[in-house]
This record gives structure tokens, sequence and C-alpha cells, in this order.
């Protein structure tokens, strides 16, 4: 219709009109171009199944999507997509009444609750601007979620997810979670803020699978039920704290750590930097709540635990190393510490390049890979420490 000015319709009554797109009335995968409040036209493209219904509010396009099926797919894009700088659109929710196979709107800023009734297949949008939570059913299977920049935002998934993201945020001082049976993969490129609360994986598979964050950990309690595949994070910070039910891979920093870190066993401990101020303990498990202390499903536990082996690339400082570590009371170093397991709590070899604190602690009731020790297990700054005789392998006495 090449004249837009002269689409006029008079009526005593109120005229609803549907902003639908996808298939109905007898049509099939109709695209719909819709302007959005800010003058911007966004393409609404739906195939295999189902019809979408779009609003126009001030806040952006809210979305529902009906009588889907696993092979029915969402696009959503901007008119000038193929520009070089295409021009973004926020989407205020978004709701999926059945079975869809794939929900993408790479420049679409989500700034309200996205929800799938169904099941969602997998999820891929630009930034995420809550506070908002993402819910995923049961019925959905490991769905695949993609986003660029995400603050305030919580996701909440009754069934194992693979996360990928630019950036995590969370500055507003609620906490933002992400909640799952297990995660596949975890993959940040910038800072990472929320906690992740794992309830456990089928049998035979890992809780959380290889978690890469090229940026900082900032913050966060870690709670998963289950054992892990290797974590490498650039660095964190005092406020991190993560507890493993089961067994963890490995650790490795780029940078420095700091924060709290348990697990059932350890299988390796490695920093390009320094160790500082915090705790790293094997065989801990945490609770509910990923931190030190608590009581009921908060409540921390303690048993024999392995360290397989630590590298440092400069120093430790007042961060304390444990297997089988265990408070008894819930307060470190008050002269009443025990090690749990006998023999089977043991740190194998460790390597500090520069200097170990004289407050830093490594506690075990054996170190090194072979008995008896061959006296090189540890080396600090190039030297070997015979650690029978050294305050930093002994526990705290009265």
């Amino acid at each position: 219709d090449p004249n837009l000015g002269n689409n006029i319709a008079v009526s005593d009554n109120a005229i609803s009109i549907l902003r639908r797109f996808g298939n109905f009335s007898g049509r099939a995968d109709v695209d719909a171009l819709i302007r959005g409040a800010d003058g911007h036209d966004v393409h609404f493209v739906q195939s295999d199944g189902g019809y979408g219904d779009v609003t126009v509010s001030p806040n952006g396009f809210e979305v529902t999507l009906n009588a889907v099926n696993n092979i029915s797919n969402v696009t959503v894009y901007p008119d000038d997509n193929f520009s070089a700088s295409p021009t973004s659109f926020d989407l205020a929710s978004v709701t999926i009444n059945g079975r869809l196979g794939f929900f993408q709107a790479p420049y679409g800023r989500l700034r309200g609750p996205l929800s799938a009734t169904g099941s969602l297949g997998s999820l891929r949008l630009g930034d995420v601007a809550g506070p908002l939570t993402i819910t995923i059913p049961s019925s959905s299977y490991a769905p695949y979620l993609s986003f660029a920049n995400v603050r305030e935002a919580s996701i909440d998934s009754a069934v194992g997810i693979s996360v990928v993201a630019k950036s995590w945020l969370d500055l507003d001082g609620i906490a933002d979670t992400i909640r799952a049976p297990w995660i596949s993969y975890l993959t940040i490129t910038g800072n990472f803020y929320p906690s992740v609360s794992l309830s456990g994986a089928p049998p035979g598979y890992k809780t959380l699978g290889p978690v890469e964050i090229s940026g900082v950990v900032k913050a966060g309690a870690w709670s998963v039920n289950g054992s892990v595949s290797p974590i490498h994070i650039y660095a964190s910070t005092v406020n991190w704290s993560a507890s493993f039910a089961g067994d963890v891979t490995s650790l490795t920093t780029y940078g420095s750590f700091r924060g709290v870190f348990t697990g059932r066993s350890i299988g390796s401990i490695t920093s390009g930097r320094d160790l500082l101020s915090g705790r790293i303990l094997a065989g801990a498990f945490l609770g509910r709540d990923g931190r030190l202390g608590g009581t009921g499903d908060d409540a921390d536990s303690y048993v024999a635990g392995t360290i397989g082996s630590i590298s440092v690339v400069h120093n430790i400082a007042g961060c304390r190393i444990g297997a089988g570590w265990n408070p008894v009371d819930g307060i470190f170093d008050n002269g009443n510490d025990r090690i749990e397991g006998g023999f089977a709590g043991s740190i194998g070899r460790i390597t500090i390049g520069h200097i170990a604190g004289a407050q830093s602690r490594f506690i075990a009731n054996y170190y090194g890979t072979t008995f008896p020790d061959p006296g090189d297990t540890i080396t600090i700054g190039g030297i070997h420490v015979d650690w029978h005789h050294d305050r930093r392998f002994a526990l705290a006495t009265t």
C-alpha cells in the first residue's frame, strides 16, 4: 500500500487491532513489521506452526506466542538488520504458550520477564536489563541460553541449561541467582556477579560443566550439589564463595584468587598470580547458601579431602588451604580444629614461585603423592621446604 495516509476507519465502538505474525487464518509464516514506541520498525517472524501477538508499550514490545510446537521458531530483528549498526529495540516481556524450538532476537534488549509454560529449546537475546527473571519449565530439554550484557537478572530453570553471556552484573543490592539442576557449560567473556544454585545432574554427569569466565568473579555464592568440570576464571574477589558437594577437576585463575572455594576433592589449584585472603578447602561443603557458617540446610559439613597439586606463579598471602580441615565449632584457628580422614586428608605437590606469607596455612595430615615423602614435594621461592618443621603446615594449638 503505497499511500498509508488514506487508511481511515470510523466507528462508534472501539476497534481492536491485532498485531499478529506467524500462522493463522489460513496464512503461513506471516512476517509482521511493527513500529515501536520509539519510532523504529521491527520484524517478527514465526515459522513451522503457531502464531504470536505483539502489544506496543512505552517499555517496548510485549510478545505472546501461542500454539507453537517443538519445531516452531521465532526471530525478531530490526528493519535495518543488515546495516553496519542495527538498531536495538526493547522487549517488555515474552510469554511462550506451548513448545518452542528457539526464540532469537540478537538486537532485542529484554526489560521484563520471560517465561515458558510449555518448553523452550534455545534462547538468544541481546542485552538483558532487569530486574527480571527468566523462567524455564520442566518440559524443556536442556536449553541453550545466549545473551549480550546482562544486568539485574535471574534464571529459574527446572531443567539443565547452558549459559553464554558477555557479562553479568548485579549492582542493585538484590541478589541475582541462576537456579537449575545443572549447567552444561558456563561461558562469560566479562565480569560475573550472580549466585549459582544447582541441585544435581543425573548419575554419571557433571552438575557444573566447564566454566570459562574471562573477567572477574566479583560476588555471588555458588552451591553445587555434584561434581564439577575444570573452572577457569581470570580472577575473583573476597565476595565470592563457591562450594561443591562433589569432586572439582581443577581451579585455574589467570590473575589473583580471593574468596572461599571448597569441594569434596580438588584435582589441582593453579594461579597465574597470587592466592590472597581466602580459604580453599577440600572435604568441605558449605550447604545450600554456599557460605561459611549457617544452620539447617545452610550448615557446613566436613570430611576427608584431597588436593592433587597447588601451583602459584607469585605469592600466597593470608590464604588458608586445607584438606579435611574441620573447624569443629565453625571457628577456624581457635585451637580445637582437627583434620578428618587420617592420611586420606592430603595435599600433593606444592609449588610457590616467590613467597608464602607467615600467616598462610597449608593444613593436611600428609603432603606429597607418595609415601614416604621424598622431600621435594614443597617448593617455595625455589627452595624445598620440610613441612615437618614449618609452622605454615601446622594447626594452631592451645
